[in-house]
């Protein structure tokens, strides 16, 4: 029987371990999409949360006075989520840890006057992310988002005349 042929319906050796490396390859280079696919996630994440939180700055800031500088209430935290922290909660507070998560943004917002347009004011807001324990900027000089916009106070010409004592604000 030896050298007697086989016609068994059975692989070779050889076909399965082509096969083998056939599917290697392919999951290799699926595994190798990974890293990027989360990299697109993360930065999907971000800026749907960056949406939401200059949605919610845009209405918070409304009413502010239009002073040069910070806006009183900045800055603003927010979670990875793009929830508000209120700034009273302390980084470790138990609402802050047990409820809607951490401070992973941190929005600071003020209001400048525009060269050459009297009355015209914009807002500046910068978002930076990811944060320290102590709710700092990891990279201070660099933020991972900004925004500016013109505000008016909605008011007329000669406002000043009618009440010298009104401050206008910040109004949508």
């Amino acid at each position: 029987m030896i050298g007697a042929k086989h016609n068994s319906p059975a692989f070779s050796l050889i076909e399965v371990t082509l096969s083998l490396a056939i599917a290697a390859v392919a999951l290799v280079s699926i595994l190798g999409l990974v890293p990027t696919v989360m990299d697109n996630h993360r930065a999907g994440a971000d800026q749907q949360a960056l949406g939401t939180i200059y949605e919610d700055l845009h209405d918070r800031i409304e009413g502010a006075e239009l002073i040069d500088g910070p806006i009183q209430s900045a800055p603003f935290f927010y979670t990875a989520e793009g929830h508000f922290i209120p700034n009273a909660l302390p980084p470790k507070s138990p609402e802050v840890v047990a409820g809607i998560g951490g401070a992973f943004f941190r929005a600071e917002a003020s209001i400048v006057s525009v060269v050459n347009s009297p009355g015209m004011n914009a807002v500046k807001i910068s978002v930076f992310w990811p944060l320290s324990d102590k709710r700092l900027p990891i990279a201070p000089d660099a933020p991972g988002s900004r925004l500016t916009y013109i505000v008016t106070p909605l008011t007329g010409k000669g406002w000043e005349e009618v009440d010298s004592e009104f401050q206008p604000t910040i109004e949508h």
